[in-house]
């Protein structure tokens, strides 16, 4: 029961591990398309 519940605990510590890289990337992708200079969506709205 133990051996299981440290297993879960790996795979979810991996899971929140990507999740949480891929939440950096998606932000700061964004950030980049609209705050720097000549950005591309620096005027436009999200719709």
């Amino acid at each position: 029961m133990i051996k299981r519940l440290l297993d879960i605990r790996h795979e979810l510590m991996k899971f929140g591990s990507v999740g949480a890289v891929a939440y950096v990337i998606s932000v700061g992708g964004f950030n980049l398309l609209v705050h720097i200079p000549n950005a591309i969506f620096a005027e436009k709205p999200l719709t």
